[in-house]
């Protein structure tokens, strides 16, 4: 498995919470309050994967960005 840890912070000091986005990736996973990816990678898993995350805040105010890793 591949752990990845997103880190955001609304400027206020509000309470943040983390999501997958489009493109979503199977087998892949996120702790909405940690901010914590799992992904469980196939086998014959290459090349470019596009994967979204997204981070909203107390007040609704909502980041979303794309994310790309190259497996070898």
């Amino acid at each position: 498995p591949v752990e990845l840890q997103l880190v955001g912070a609304a400027p206020d000091g509000n309470q943040v919470t983390f999501s997958l986005e489009q493109p979503l990736v199977p087998s892949m996973t996120i702790d909405g309050p940690s901010g914590k990816i799992s992904w469980q990678l196939q086998p014959d898993q290459k090349g470019a994967v596009r994967f979204g995350a997204g981070v909203v805040d107390d007040n609704g105010t909502k980041v979303i960005k794309t994310f790309e890793i190259t497996l070898d």
